[in-house]
C-alpha cells in the first residue's frame, strides 16, 4: 500500500462516513418546525383551495367543483398593530350557473378594507354580491367588545404571546412517512407525511382558550375533525425548520360527499411587510353590497 493510496483514503473517509451517518429523527425535526413558526413575525403565502364534489358548508352551499386561489401577507409582530391583506379567486359550480368572485381585503389596526372587484353569482343564491371596485371599510372591534363573526373580543398582544407559547410545546404532528428531500423556492426540504394528533390538538384548543379569557372559541367538535378527517404532506426546510410547504387533504362536507385540497407554499418570512390604507374608501353599507330575495336571509 502506498503512501498516495494512504492520502487519498484518509480523505475520502470522512466523506464515506459522512453519507453513511444516520437521518435526523423527524419527530424532532417537526417539533422544531413548531418553535420556529411560533416565532414568525410576517410571511406571505400563495396557495389553492380545491374542492371536488358537493359541500354543506353554508356560504358554498350547492357549489361543485369549488375553486379559491389566494395571495396574502401579514405582520404578527405585535397583535395589537395586526395588518394583513389578502387577495382571493373563487369559482365553482352551481345547478343554475358557475360562480366566479374576485375580491381583495386589508386588514389595518382601526379598519378593515375590502372591495368586491368581479362577481357572477346565479340568481337563485341565498346571497350575491354587486361588483364595483370601490374600496369599502369596517371599524374593527375594540379589544373587550365581541367581533362581527361572533367571536369573544378581539386579540390582543399579550394573547398571541401567550399563544406562541403554546405553540412550541404542542407536539401536534406525527410523522407517517418520510418521502425524501426536495427544494420548494430554492430552499432545501424535509418532505414528510403527518397526521394531527388528537390528544394533542384538544390540549392545545383549550389551553387557547383558557389563556386568552375565551377570546378564542372553538367548535371543538368541528376543529378535531382537522385531526380525525385530513391527512398532511409538510414541507420543513433543512436551513431554518421555517414551514416552506403545506397540503392538507380531507373531507369537507359532513356528508361524505366532498373531498377538499389545501395548497399553501410560504414565503419571505421575517421580513417586512408593507400593507397601507386604500386612499378612497367608503364607510361600509350592507345594502351597497347585498342583495337578496325576500324570504332568503
Amino acid at each position: 500500500m502506498n503512501r498516495r493510496y494512504l492520502i487519498t483514503l484518509a480523505l475520502l473517509i470522512p466523506l464515506l462516513l459522512g453519507g453513511c451517518g444516520s437521518r435526523p429523527d423527524m419527530g424532532v425535526i417537526v417539533d422544531r418546525m413548531m418553535v420556529s413558526m411560533s416565532e414568525v413575525n410576517q410571511l406571505e403565502a400563495a396557495g389553492q383551495l380545491k374542492l371536488a364534489g358537493a359541500s354543506d358548508t353554508a356560504i358554498f352551499n350547492g357549489l361543485k367543483e369549488l375553486v379559491a386561489d389566494f395571495t396574502a401577507k401579514v405582520d404578527l409582530s405585535n397583535l395589537d398593530n395586526l395588518k394583513f391583506s389578502l387577495l382571493f379567486d373563487l369559482s365553482g359550480q352551481a345547478p343554475d350557473g358557475n360562480t366566479k368572485i374576485s375580491a381583495e381585503l386589508r386588514g389595518l389596526p382601526e379598519y378593515t378594507y375590502f372591495r368586491v372587484q368581479e362577481s357572477n353569482v346565479p340568481s337563485s343564491a341565498s346571497l350575491s354580491l354587486t361588483p364595483d371596485a370601490r374600496w369599502y371599510k369596517v371599524k374593527n372591534p375594540e379589544a373587550t367588545v365581541g367581533n362581527i363573526l361572533g367571536g369573544g373580543g378581539r386579540l390582543t398582544n399579550e394573547d398571541g404571546i401567550k399563544i406562541r407559547e403554546l405553540l412550541k410545546t404542542a407536539q401536534l404532528f406525527t410523522v407517517q412517512t418520510v418521502l425524501g428531500d426536495e427544494t420548494i423556492k430554492s430552499v432545501r426540504c424535509y418532505h414528510l407525511a403527518v397526521l394531527i394528533d388528537r390528544d394533542a390538538l384538544g390540549s392545545l384548543l383549550d389551553a387557547v382558550q383558557a389563556v386568552t379569557n375565551e377570546r378564542v372559541k372553538f367548535d371543538r367538535s368541528a376543529a378535531l375533525k382537522l385531526a380525525t378527517d385530513y391527512t398532511y404532506d409538510l414541507w420543513i426546510s433543512k436551513r431554518d425548520y421555517h414551514l416552506a410547504k403545506l397540503v392538507a387533504r380531507g373531507n369537507l362536507s359532513t356528508a361524505g360527499q366532498s373531498e377538499s385540497a389545501l395548497d399553501i407554499t410560504f414565503s419571505r418570512l421575517n421580513s417586512p411587510v408593507s400593507v397601507a390604507a386604500p386612499s378612497e374608501v367608503k364607510e361600509f353599507n350592507l345594502s351597497d353590497l347585498l342583495q337578496s330575495s325576500l324570504g332568503q336571509l
